[in-house]
Parts: C-alpha cells; structure tokens; sequence
C-alpha cells in the first residue's frame, strides 16, 4: 500500500492499483518480455511505415 501526500491530506493506493499503474508504465516504455515478444512474432504490426499509406515512414 501506498500513501501519498498531498496539500488536502493523505491519500491511499492500494497495492493493485500501484501494480496497474506500474504494469502501464513498463508497458509504456516497452519493458516487458511481452512486446518483445510480440515484435518478434508479429514484425508486420511493429512497422515504422505509416499504417495508411504503408511506404512514409513515421517517427
């Protein structure tokens, strides 16, 4: 659990919402075998081109 401070008082995350938040962020910044994973299996889903016209690349 987790107890975060704020002007107003204090306020409680629970131990799952911390773990929802955490699985989001790794998932954000593509930490998880998971992708990896999927990059691997699926090279056509993690293309840089532009899904529209599939020849520009994207940033």
């Amino acid at each position: 659990m987790v107890i975060v401070e704020k002007e107003e008082g204090s306020v409680i995350i629970s131990q799952e919402d911390t773990k929802k938040r955490t699985y989001n962020i790794k998932n954000f910044i593509e930490k998880l075998l998971i992708y990896y994973e999927l990059e691997k299996r699926n090279d056509e889903m993690f293309e840089k081109k532009c899904q529209k016209c599939r020849q520009e690349e994207e940033d």
